[in-house]
């Protein structure tokens, strides 16, 4: 079991990554763990068996295609498309409220 370096508690959890460096450590192998007990973050090197399950999921996403990503995009696209009009909408009010601003003695 994991234990926390600062106060030996086996009391910890994942902590997801925020920083550049937290991103540099991950592809060293290290992940990121945050003890409940006294709060502070640490890492721990990713065990062999998380790893060789991590390089097998990627192996069949690969192998298979990956759904999943391609309704994200789908749903990114559509959702960016959707701002633009918005946006576009949003000047072309903005112009005729300056051109009827501009009419006004």
């Amino acid at each position: 079991m994991l234990a926390c370096p600062s106060c030996t508690s086996e009391n910890v959890r994942r902590s997801r990554t925020r920083s550049a460096i937290g991103i540099l450590q991950r592809w060293r192998g290290l992940r990121r763990y945050r003890c409940r007990e006294c709060r502070r973050t640490f890492y721990s090197e990713i065990s062999p068996t998380e790893r060789m399950t991590r390089f097998r999921r990627a192996q069949r996403l690969r192998e298979r295609g990956n759904p999943g990503r391609t309704l994200f995009r789908r749903y990114k696209l559509r959702r960016h498309a959707t701002d633009l009009l918005l946006f576009l909408f949003l000047i072309a009010i903005f112009y005729a409220a300056l051109k009827y601003l501009a009419r006004i003695p």
